[in-house]
């Protein structure tokens, strides 16, 4: 297959890699087929392979050691899920390693969940060398990676002399040194390519870490060495560098000049996010956690923490369990420019904080919630407000999101209990606004809704409203996968669905106790009749 140059093998393992001579990217995701051993000899003849998933399969500490020497040109590994490989496995992948080339041209590195009981202050230790040792990474995922920049940030290097002990590791004093004072990366064998592959995640600089002098910085010498990365000779001793004192007082004290040029982030916690800003001032994508060890965290905090990033940002992941107005307080100071939204685990607090958080994201292309619902307590007053008759100027002033093509709601539901308790009617309005002022919705997913949706999508359907700043195309016309899986909804409402004119390819009803066998049968035959392949789920 000498022209082949994207392979993606999951249990099928009858391919045959050995005329890939020229194969750029390899998918060996999920392959438990493949023992480490044969992972190895595999990838020993694709020395051309910029891009390698190995998520979920058998890989283990030989593979990565190997991989240097195998893959010299490699830009994007993911191990995610490798459950046999442990994180001081990871440095075998840095230049600084003594008895590894590593891989100075990797830009992508994703490695969450592995190596399950390790050593906490290993994950730290290993992360912070990788930030140091791998000049052009951009995108990473890694567990501990919040310490590994607080430890970056205080040069508290100290802490980590056992580490470097046991595993044969440079002095992190000597490698910083030799980052500051050469910037190196600039001349790493292979990186006159690297500026004509299509695999970049961020536009090009000519260093990965550097000093900023506010006065000097100028725009225009933005793409030569001389306004990017600055000689710090003058500024340090290299002979001193194992002292770590004397080396922060010849910065001023501090590392805090430091920058990466990290642009991906994920494996960061709320109370890390001072340090993540300090490095990383240019991120456009970040998945941030919340620790139960860590102090509550407020809107206003997490507003003032994520404002930093509030010209770059594009895609944030927020995993947090308090409710849901905290988060649309934070997330309000970068949702101007955010095309894609997570918020995983928060609690539902009022029709208000909801629509304030469209209200602050006007360009989501990707809103996903998992949110758990109101409290059951709230469910009469709820009520009482969803009797009274929707007026269209009422329906005309609510926020819409005109760009969104993917949107998933997810609500927590017992599945104990056959049927999702109905604890937050007023969703109504703001479902509709969703729904109705996203014309170029493609997948939508609403599980187990508090709220009946035959209200919902009659609404849609036949009232003529359309939200603030919405156009008047008509709603759901390029609708491909639906999900109402645990939701209430009846047969009626599913038929004027299924007779859209927008393609409908998936409808999940999946826990939909309004819906019995007969109507499912009934929904394929519509399909048939209007020559529709149409794939219904139902349990």
């Amino acid at each position: 297959m000498p022209k082949t140059t994207w392979i993606s093998i999951s249990s099928d393992t009858s391919w045959d890699l050995s005329a890939s001579y020229g194969l750029l990217s390899l998918d060996l995701s999920g392959a438990v087929s493949i023992s480490a051993p044969v992972l190895r000899e595999l990838l020993g003849s694709l020395a051309s392979l910029r891009s390698l998933c190995l998520a979920g399969s058998l890989c283990d500490g030989r593979v990565l050691e190997a991989l240097p020497v195998q893959c010299p040109l490699l830009r994007h590994l993911d191990v995610t899920r490798c459950l046999h490989l442990s994180p001081v496995c990871l440095l075998s992948l840095t230049p600084s390693h003594p008895h590894s080339p590593g891989l100075p041209l990797l830009r992508s590195l994703l490695a969450v969940d592995i190596g399950f009981g390790e050593c906490d202050e290993d994950r730290r230790a290993t992360a912070a060398f990788l930030l140091l040792s791998l000049p052009w990474l951009e995108r990473v995922a890694l567990e501990a990676l919040g310490e590994a920049f607080a430890l970056l940030l205080d040069g508290a290097f100290h802490e980590v002399e056992d580490f470097i002990r046991r595993t044969g590791m440079p002095d992190f004093r000597d490698l910083w040194a030799e980052r500051a004072n050469g910037c190196s990366g600039n001349t790493v064998p292979g990186m006159e390519k690297v500026e004509e592959e299509s695999f970049s995640l961020s536009e090009v600089t000519d260093s990965c870490l550097w000093t900023q002098d506010s006065e000097d910085e100028d725009e225009g010498e933005s793409n030569g060495t001389d306004g990017v990365c600055h000689d710090l000779t003058g500024e340090m001793t290299l002979e001193n560098t194992r002292d770590n004192e004397t080396l922060k007082a010849q910065q001023g004290g501090s590392f805090k000049d430091v920058r990466l040029r990290l642009r991906q982030v994920q494996g960061v916690s709320f109370g890390t996010l001072g340090a993540l800003g300090q490095l990383c001032p240019d991120l456009a994508a970040l998945t941030l956690d919340y620790r139960e060890e860590e102090e509550t965290v407020s809107g206003a905090h997490m507003a003032r923490e994520l404002a930093r990033w509030s010209a770059s940002l594009r895609s944030l992941t927020l995993r947090f369990s308090g409710p849901l107005s905290e988060m649309a307080h934070g997330v309000g100071s970068v949702g101007a420019n955010l095309t894609s939204l997570t918020l995983e685990g928060v609690r539902a607090d009022g029709l208000d904080p909801f629509l304030r958080l469209l209200h602050s994201c006007p360009k989501l292309t990707t809103l996903t919630i998992h949110m758990e619902p109101p409290r059951m307590h709230q469910a009469q007053e709820e009520e009482e407000e969803d009797e009274e008759e929707e007026r269209e100027e009422d329906l005309e002033a609510l926020p819409c999101l005109p760009r969104l093509s993917c949107l998933a709601l997810n609500f927590l539901f017992d599945e104990r209990q056959k049927r999702t308790p109905m604890s937050w009617r007023s969703l109504k309005g703001g479902l509709w606004a969703l729904l109705r002022g996203a014309p170029l919705l493609e997948r939508v997913s609403l599980v187990a809704i508090p709220c009946p949706l035959d209200p919902v999508f009659c609404l849609l359907l036949d009232h003529p409203a359309v939200p603030m700043k919405a156009a008047q195309s008509p709603a759901l016309q390029h609708l491909q996968d639906l999900n109402l899986a645990h939701s209430d909804v009846s047969m009626a409402t599913l038929s004027r669905l299924v007779v859209m004119d927008s393609g409908l390819f998936t409808l999940d009803l999946s826990g939909c106790w309004a819906v019995t066998l007969h109507d499912v049968h009934c929904l394929q035959s519509v399909a048939r009749k209007r020559h529709q392949k149409l794939h219904i789920i139902w349990t």
